[in-house]
């Protein structure tokens, strides 16, 4: 069994350490089971593979959120390291190499940006000549990473400009698709359906397995019809989807009862899919075939059974049309779930279907940013983008479907603190701006506060439409 051990004396910025704040992981980032032992003024983590991971930590940044750091590859000794000090050693670099591989492209930082990321260089050097005075080098450290968030905004930012200023002027145009769920009762507000039009062209349609087959006999097809006819009288695009998920809440009450028969299971589930796609195939653009695939739900069914029922589901619809392209969605596609569930990898299982040649035509990466359970740990940018990189690789064009909690509310690990990301329309440009982000959704756009409505004061539904703006360059 592997050790790693770390020095800690100041907590106040890092209040929680553990499983529920922390993990270990390799190289695909999938995070390792690891024994904790938060001892006084230090911390021990045992793990049983022998190769050299990345500690990921969850802090509070100097104004307020809850961010995710990640170290340098960490080599297990027999000697304490500190903790603080390879947390900012992994921010520098992660920094520098950024700027770095930018600059073979042909970017040039701006002299402030170049003199920033040297500062921050020089800075942790100077935590690491003073290392044996914990308190100083601790109190360096975090005055360095909290600069280095900064830098890696701003570098963001100039990277952002610089590849905006190479394109012509229809290329600079937005041509990712913006999108959200909308329900029953929103699309028949037709002021809301106005004011969300100048944002969004694309709208998603969720459907409801349990509503549509409550019976193997009946079927009713009122909601999602009137949801389609609605959805199809803007100028939008239309997906459909999730068709398949999960979780007990979506599925009909008979399919959890015979779950045993997995079987029968497979064979109501390719009859579903059957039915709608017939029903619907010629009113959408897209279909989300299955959402969040590297989760169980409460089914209990394992990821094999899981990756089965989409392959039976993919060949359901290839069975009705050649022509409506589908994709597949995982949430949390940094991986935090395995940190409390051992399952395939999230890799392993996009690899998986990958190699069962059904006619995918992307991914969907949900990331809804918090640190409630099935929520992804707000993280830089330079992280993000490292991660959208990755799935990049393997060649699918991607949805990202996003969000954040409530922007008027705090929350979570401080009392104070919020796990808002920091720069939410830096995001959105960063997506925009990644060639294989084919469309960027919001997972849970806020509802219209009633009582406000005739305030000056932001709704967190305006905040989130000027995020949306902003990100994406569209005028107010």
């Amino acid at each position: 069994m592997s050790e790693l051990r770390f020095v800690i004396h100041n907590r106040t910025r890092m209040p929680v350490i553990g499983d529920e704040a922390s993990y270990l992981a390799g190289p695909d980032q999938t995070p390792w089971p690891a024994v904790w032992e938060d001892r006084e003024n230090e911390v021990v983590l045992k793990y049983d593979k022998e190769d050299s991971p990345k500690l990921h930590q969850q802090f509070i940044s100097a104004t307020g959120e809850i961010l995710t750091l990640v170290t340098s590859t960490l080599k297990p000794s027999g000697k304490s390291g500190l903790l603080w000090l390879e947390l900012t050693r992994g921010i520098v670099d992660r920094l520098r190499n950024r700027v770095a591989a930018w600059e073979v492209n042909g970017f040039q930082p701006s002299a402030s940006l170049a003199e920033r990321v040297e500062h921050c260089a020089q800075a942790f050097c100077q935590a690491v000549s003073v290392r044996g005075d914990v308190a100083a080098c601790e109190t360096l450290c975090i005055s360095t990473i909290d600069t280095s968030l900064e830098v890696i905004d701003q570098a963001m930012e100039e990277y952002l400009v610089w590849c905006s200023t190479r394109e012509t002027a229809e290329d600079s145009m937005s041509k990712t698709l913006r999108g959200a769920w909308l329900g029953p009762s929103e699309l028949t507000q037709p002021e809301r359906m106005d004011d969300l039009s100048k944002i969004l062209n694309t709208v998603a349609i969720s459907v409801s397995w349990r509503k549509i087959q409550p019976t193997p006999e009946e079927w009713d097809w009122s909601s999602l019809d009137e949801q389609l006819a609605k959805a199809n009288a803007y100028d939008w695009n239309v997906m459909l989807g999730p068709l398949l998920q999960f979780d007990r809440a979506w599925l009909p009450d008979w399919i959890v009862e015979s779950s045993s028969d997995f079987d029968e299971v497979r064979t109501a589930v390719q009859k579903f899919i059957i039915q709608v796609v017939k029903r619907c195939a010629s009113e959408v653009d897209l279909c989300l075939l299955a959402n969040r695939i590297n989760r169980g739900g409460d089914t209990g069914w394992p990821a094999a059974s899981r990756l089965q029922l989409i392959v039976d589901a993919a060949i359901g619809l290839r069975r009705v049309t050649d022509q409506l392209p589908f994709i597949v969605g995982v949430t949390q596609p940094f991986s935090e779930c395995h940190v409390i569930e051992e399952e395939y990898p999230v890799f392993q299982i996009a690899d998986g279907l990958l190699r069962s040649n059904i006619d995918l035509a992307g991914f969907a990466l949900e990331i809804e940013f918090g640190t409630e359970p099935g929520q992804s740990w707000p993280r830089d940018a330079c992280q993000l983008m490292d991660r959208i990189g990755q799935w990049g690789m393997f060649g699918l064009p991607m949805v990202v479907v996003t969000s954040q909690g409530d922007p008027l509310e705090e929350d979570a690990m401080s009392g104070s603190a919020t796990a808002l990301l920091r720069d939410f329309p830096l995001w959105l440009r960063q997506l925009d701006n990644n060639p294989g982000v084919h469309a960027v959704f919001w997972s849970n756009l806020p509802k219209p506060n009633q009582d406000q409505e005739e305030m000056a004061e932001p709704t967190a539904l305006s905040i989130a439409m000027d995020w949306i703006r902003d990100g994406f360059g569209l005028s107010r």
